[in-house]
């Protein structure tokens, strides 16, 4: 068993690819090679913790997204999440949990507060995982966030469209934040 992060996968979501430029032609190629990449990837007996913006938008029912992806799907909710993915009233058969925000210990030595929205002041000694800005380096808290060594983005944008194990998730954003430096 693996555990893998992600967020703002915002499936169904056709403005988002010009939104946070996107390489997908268009929003059915956007949502076909997430879900292929997710499942090249997590297995039925891996845990993905999702922080928030599952889908948005979408003219699809968000169980047709469940129903594809394999895994035990860990949601945190975010603001896009509302209006359709909660509303479902057997949400509770395509997912393992939902919160708003959580804490764990991944059992490797990795303490983490998990939550869809970044935190200008984090916890001492403990990773926050966080959405919400995909790659934005316009965002009004991104100097803060960014000086953060233990804030981690697992939106989709940051970490090649697929769920990530942790050790990925920081592999990725030191990538990211060099990029995001020589901007």
């Amino acid at each position: 068993m693996t555990d893998f992060y992600i967020s703002d996968t915002h499936f169904g979501h056709a403005n988002i690819i010009g939104f946070c430029n996107r390489p997908f032609a268009d929003v059915h190629q956007m949502d076909r090679a997430m879900v292929e990449l997710w499942n090249s990837r997590v297995t039925e007996n891996d845990h993905v913790w999702h922080l928030g913006d599952f889908c948005y938008k979408s003219g699809n029912d968000p169980r047709s997204y469940l129903r594809q992806l394999q895994g035990h799907i860990h949601l945190i909710v975010g603001n896009h999440d509302f209006k359709g993915l909660l509303r479902l009233p057997d949400l509770s058969d395509y997912v393992d949990s939902v919160e708003h925000a959580t804490s764990r210990d991944d059992g490797h030595g990795h303490r983490m507060f998990m939550c869809h929205y970044p935190l200008a002041y984090p916890p001492r000694h403990i990773w926050c995982l966080y959405g919400h800005i995909h790659d934005n380096v316009v965002w009004p808290g991104f100097d803060v966030v960014m000086s953060q060594e233990r804030s981690l983005n697992c939106c989709v944008e940051v970490n090649g469209y697929m769920p990530v194990t942790f050790d990925e998730l920081v592999r990725n954003n030191a990538r990211w934040r060099e990029s995001c430096r020589n901007r």
